[in-house]
């Protein structure tokens, strides 16, 4: 594994956790600020709230579809894991099947609604699909190669699967301090420069510490596949637990890159909130909503380029300990020489993890429906009535199952992107670590079996002594 040279960045560190504080503070004032404001309202002693109990069957019932659902969630992850290790080519060659017929049932639909632009879209993906599944249908071995690769690393270290689930849990408790501050800012700033400061202040803090946790989890995974891409297979010097040595260096060294990246997000995601809302209040004005529309959407392909460029840059930063700036500088060569490659890559392994989500959503929507009909088979229902409670455990069964498969997944494409990255810039140390996955990276690359390889060398041989002959 490359040495770590210090802390990079060190100035947009320390500039987060200032902006961090000043949140804290907000919070405090503006709590202070509510009580002040509400002193002189009391509360009636003959309140109607006051006798109301809590439901505690509705609440066990509840408890008990999450935790059946959280269960399937659970084993859907597992069984996809599985698959992508055992059946890596297959599995991306029947997700784009599975892509191409989404496309085609979703023209048919809305032509059959009459809605021609959505019918043309819908055909047009189903064909971007099948044209881009034949001029690259050689590149699948080398994304399968990969695919299974992650999957098996995955396996090999489980830790990396909690780390999506702890940035989760981090920014659902972000969301409400969030939600809370800037709710009480009502109190102190509700009008005025004061009030519109703080509204781009509380704007950019929501994006970039939700970018900042959830780039922290990205590094802290690639940071693992990378110490098993230099360190694993028959290397002894594989550390106990990289996950959590990796999560150490994300969250120190490289905490200070990962703020600079994110920020740069943050600021587009920004612009783009203030545009939207200058663009509501200005409605019935047909010149400014087509403007703001046109923007907001080279802004939006901007975010997705920074997004997925950051991506890679992130790899960088988990694996050389570089700085944000010096990891784009060398992303982007890498993009020249690698570019088309990680595209494919992006393409025939992105959908494989999506839909892997959507399927485990909708097994969990059916798991939830019937122990939510289980439950409330017995309860009474008037006449001419039906209950449709059990479609309500559905969707809560569906939310679950879409959450722990996208955090799974989220693993995965980093995994990839790390296994990609590393191969890209250094193939020596896969060969040096474990010569057999090394040898089946370059075929699948190459498009070619090593057989392959020599029968041509040897052609080649044979023709230059005919030709010294």
């Amino acid at each position: 594994m490359p040495e770590h040279s210090g802390a990079k960045d060190v100035i947009w560190a320390f500039l987060f956790i200032i902006h961090l504080i000043v949140i804290l503070g907000l919070a405090v004032y503006g709590f202070r600020s509510m009580n002040n404001a509400l002193d002189d309202q009391t509360m009636s002693s003959d309140n109607p709230l006051s006798d109301t109990s809590i439901p505690w069957k509705n609440v066990a019932r509840i408890g008990l579809v999450i935790a059946v659902c959280v269960a399937a969630g659970a084993c859907c992850a597992t069984f996809w894991l599985f698959l992508m290790r055992k059946f890596p080519k297959q599995l991306i060659i029947g997700t784009m099947i599975v892509q191409a017929v989404l496309w085609i049932a979703m023209a048919v639909y809305m032509l059959y609604l009459g809605a021609i632009l959505g019918g043309i879209i819908g055909l047009a993906g189903a064909i971007c699909t099948m044209v881009m599944w034949w001029f690259w249908r050689h590149r699948i071995p080398f994304a399968a190669a990969i695919l299974g690769t992650v999957a098996s690393v995955t396996k090999q270290f489980p830790g990396t699967i909690l780390v999506p689930f702890l940035c989760l849990f981090t920014t659902a408790g972000w969301s409400i301090l969030w939600g809370y501050t800037s709710a009480t800012s009502y109190y102190y700033a509700s009008s005025g420069a004061l009030g519109y400061v703080l509204y781009v202040f509380f704007l950019l803090s929501l994006y970039w510490t939700v970018e900042v946790i959830r780039n922290t989890g990205h590094t802290t995974v690639s940071g693992t596949f990378a110490t098993w891409y230099f360190m694993g297979g028959d290397n002894a010097n594989l550390p106990k637990n990289p996950t959590l040595k990796s999560g150490k260096r994300a969250l120190t060294t490289s905490f200070g890159s990962i703020c600079l990246g994110s920020f740069i997000v943050a600021a587009i995601q920004t612009v783009r909130a203030i545009l939207r809302s200058l663009a509501r209040q200005r409605s019935d004005n047909v010149a400014v909503q087509i403007i703001a529309c046109l923007v907001d959407c080279i802004l939006g392909c901007i975010e997705g380029l920074v997004r997925m460029f950051n991506k890679y840059a992130y790899v960088q930063v988990a694996i050389y300990g570089k700085s944000f700036c010096q990891a784009a500088k060398d992303t982007w060569r890498l993009a020249q020489s690698h570019g088309i490659d990680a595209i494919i890559n992006e393409s025939f392994i992105g959908p494989t993890l999506t839909i892997g989500a959507l399927i485990g959503a909708i097994i969990c929507f059916l798991v939830g429906a019937a122990a939510g009909a289980a439950i409330v088979a017995t309860d009474p229902v008037p006449a001419g009535e039906t209950d449709y409670t059990w479609v309500l455990f559905g969707l809560l069964g569906a939310i679950i199952g879409y959450i722990m498969m996208l955090q799974t997944m989220l693993v995965v494409d980093s995994g990839v992107a790390t296994i990609f990255v590393c191969y890209a810039m250094d193939r020596s140390a896969l060969h040096r670590n474990d010569p057999a996955l090394g040898q089946m990276f370059d075929e699948a690359y190459n498009g070619k079996s090593a057989k392959k390889q020599r029968d041509e060398f040897q052609q080649k041989q044979n023709s230059h002594g005919n030709t010294f002959n």
